[in-house]
């Protein structure tokens, strides 16, 4: 497992594995010859070179040499850190600072140079994700609500009516494809909601959904969340450019997921750790 840790990160875990090769040849080719790498964040770009085919003495080199073929964006971190600065501190509730933020994100600094590069860039904001899998993650809205109802938790939701638009793991990677598939001319550059209209959801509309699976169930509503995310976003673009719909739906992903929860399938979990719950009972098939 190769962590994160950003630019740094992707440079400190190459050095590492080159002195691992140096110190012992035999742990090293281990290492590379493993069935699966797996990484996170920084750690995934460094899996992805791994298996790319370069050694680890050219991919070593290339974190050293004085030139670098990435875009230089031509703004320092003072600029930046000037520009969000400003965003957060003009008067505002945290909704609308929290625009600002995107605002500053999505400006030139980021699809000017997008456009202007050889390569193709696109940008995919992509909705909250669900869907079923071995390893499910149970600390996202949809998938809460449904295992703490099916197993006879009481739920304690606040802000029951802030807003969040959802998109199945299936319609994500069919979204990617479907960009991967398009003609230069209409992605370059380019920035696309992924998710689809019809599956936007207030908190206590997704309880709602789930109760329909369930009887007595106990749910309690609160104000006072720390989260201030209440948004609906329009998917229009990606439908209207590149003939994206989704075909999953949270109705259809909560009745198949309370009956999975309810089958035994998921069995009880442990508090999250930084986000993520341990899946017990369940072997991993590559």
């Amino acid at each position: 497992m190769l962590a994160g840790g950003g630019l740094a990160g992707i440079a400190w875990e190459t050095g590492i594995l080159r002195g691992i090769a140096d110190e012992s040849p035999a742990t090293a080719e281990a290492l590379l010859n493993a069935d699966v790498i797996v990484g996170t964040s920084a750690g995934s770009t460094v899996a992805a070179q791994l298996v790319s085919g370069l050694g680890l003495d050219a991919l070593f080199e290339r974190q050293i040499v004085p030139s670098t073929t990435e875009l230089n964006p031509n703004v320092g971190v003072e600029a930046i850190t000037e520009l969000f600065l400003n965003a957060i501190m003009q008067p505002g509730s945290k909704a609308e600072k929290l625009q600002r933020i995107g605002s500053v994100a999505l400006s030139e600094y980021v699809l000017g140079r997008a456009a202007a590069m050889a390569s193709v860039s696109t940008v995919l904001r992509i909705a909250t994700a669900y869907g079923l899998s071995p390893r499910m993650r149970f600390d996202l809205t949809v998938s809460q609500f449904a295992w703490e109802l099916a197993t006879g938790r009481p739920l304690q939701v606040y802000d029951a009516d802030t807003w969040r638009p959802y998109c199945h793991v299936r319609d994500i990677a069919k979204a990617v494809m479907t960009v991967l598939d398009a003609s230069d001319a209409d992605v370059r550059g380019e920035v696309f909601n992924v998710g689809d209209t019809s599956q936007q959801f207030t908190k206590r509309m997704i309880v709602d959904e789930v109760r329909k699976h369930l009887a007595d169930v106990r749910v309690t509503f609160g104000e006072g969340d720390t989260d201030p995310r209440n948004y609906r976003v329009s998917f229009d673009k990606i439908g209207a450019r590149l003939g994206f719909r989704c075909d999953h739906t949270v109705e259809d992903y909560l009745a198949r997921l309370t009956s999975a929860i309810q089958a035994g399938i998921f069995p009880d979990v442990a508090e999250p750790a930084f986000g993520n719950y341990t899946v017990r009972n369940i072997e991993p098939t590559y």
